[in-house]
């Protein structure tokens, strides 16, 4: 047995077997660089222009409308914001099976007004159940329009957080 020769087909495996793994590792920090500079934009309000905010509130007792709206209006990012593009979708009960294609009807006439303003950007503030929120990631999967997710949070004094675009 020639164990030169097996030595250098070794080698030349071993270095063909480092290209992937180098690939994946460009793409990989491309990705990470991506997310964080969309999320340095959202942060510093350049990604206003464009954009919609999409309330959604089901269920009984406390409801958001008011302390989102207070929210964004305090906020520099979403100075000079319109109130024309804030839409809003509540459902003042507890959702049942009989409500879901009412709910489904409005939220997509909602995202057709949303969309025919040519909006790229939908800030989506949302309070209900688990499973109703993933109906709303997949109507708006289809389109080229970042939807940006935020969440309450009572532990920093922001009030509400951004938890960054719905599809990663």
């Amino acid at each position: 047995m020639n164990w030169a020769a097996i030595s250098n087909i070794a080698s030349i495996v071993t270095i063909l077997s480092f290209i992937p793994i180098l690939w994946s590792l460009i793409i990989l920090f491309g990705i990470k660089r991506k997310r964080y500079s969309n999320q340095k934009k959202i942060r510093e309000g350049d990604i206003i222009s464009d954009s919609a905010i999409l309330i959604v509130d089901i269920g009984e007792g406390f409801y958001i409308r008011e302390t989102v709206e207070r929210w964004v209006y305090s906020q520099p990012k979403f100075e000079g914001f319109s109130s024309e593009d804030v839409y809003y979708i509540d459902l003042k009960k507890r959702i049942e099976e009989s409500d879901i294609n009412k709910f489904l009807d409005r939220l997509r006439d909602t995202r057709d007004k949303i969309l025919s303003k040519g909006v790229k950007n939908i800030h989506l503030f949302y309070r209900g159940p688990v499973a109703i929120s993933a109906i709303i990631g997949a109507e708006f999967s289809n389109g080229y329009q970042k939807v940006f997710l935020y969440q309450n949070d009572n532990t920093t004094p922001d009030g509400y957080v951004n938890l960054g675009t719905l599809r990663r």
